[in-house]
């Protein structure tokens, strides 16, 4: 009654029962003309292709992301610990607002009884045996992403653009809004958010002469990843994994939906 094309009753009913009709909803949005009334000829399955698309290529750039999170960890924690020591994210004068230093150093508690509470060996080790005081590198490695973003970006400058600039071989200023734009990029994917199709609450700064290529779609998380990704093999699979995905959902998507330029390829 609302214009779409079913072309086969049984397959729908049932892909709407393991998908749910308010989820399965949110990528008929796209196709309406006006209010609950579809384009004409649009179908059932391509609808569904979409959501089988964005199911996967969700579960590919959570991948990506993950992986690169726990580099960051790594860099960060480690050169952070020798430009400091290894308890220096104890201390405020480490950082540049004392406020942000604090409420950090607040939610981190709250991490650390989350992490002893799921019996993370690590947690109840340096709880027991170094009085709940805990190194830098274990410190984010019980940290989210947004925390780790948070730590980041209030790190004092000089420090902060050693370990931007050794390690990316880009300012501070660019490497914290990207680890912003991957920690909230990284949650949507976590939630099972819809990406196809969805403009991010994001604003991302890269350089000028790469501007252009820059959306609120998940391309642009994706650029990110390229460019601070440091096992380079991995990002290669990933590139591979991606070209091979949208092969097969070439002709029920629209690849400008998720930010991706015509030429996509020459840019990761």
């Amino acid at each position: 009654t609302r214009g779409l094309v079913i072309e086969d009753e049984s397959f729908a009913i049932a892909s709407l029962k393991r998908i749910g009709y308010f989820r399965f909803k949110g990528y008929c949005l796209p196709y309406y003309s006006s209010k609950d009334k579809f384009k004409k000829g649009i179908t059932f399955n391509q609808i569904y292709q979409n959501y089988r698309f964005d199911e996967r290529f969700r579960l590919l750039l959570f991948q990506i992301i993950e992986h690169v999170e726990i580099e960051l960890k790594s860099v960060i924690s480690r050169d952070f610990a020798l430009g400091t020591s290894s308890t220096g994210f104890y201390f405020p004068e480490n950082f540049e607002k004392e406020e942000y230093h604090k409420s950090w150093m607040e939610n981190f508690k709250k991490l650390i009884f989350q992490s002893a509470k799921r019996r993370e060996l690590y947690t109840n080790h340096y709880i027991k045996n170094y009085d709940n005081v805990f190194p830098v590198w274990v410190a984010t490695e019980i940290s989210d992403f947004g925390s780790l973003s948070k730590f980041f970006s209030n790190i004092k400058r000089p420090l902060r653009n050693k370990i931007s600039k050794e390690n990316y071989n880009v300012g501070s200023f660019y490497l914290a809004n990207w680890i912003y734009v991957l920690s909230i990029t990284r949650n949507i994917c976590a939630h099972n958010g819809r990406v196809y199709d969805r403009i991010f609450p994001i604003h991302t700064k890269m350089p000028t002469k790469e501007n252009h290529l820059t959306n609120n779609r998940a391309f642009t998380a994706i650029l990110i990843c390229k460019k601070i990704c440091l096992d380079k093999e991995y990002f290669s699979l990933f590139r591979k994994n991606l070209k091979t995905l949208i092969d097969i959902y070439e002709k029920f998507i629209d690849i400008r939906k998720v930010g991706f330029p015509e030429n996509w390829e020459e840019y990761i």
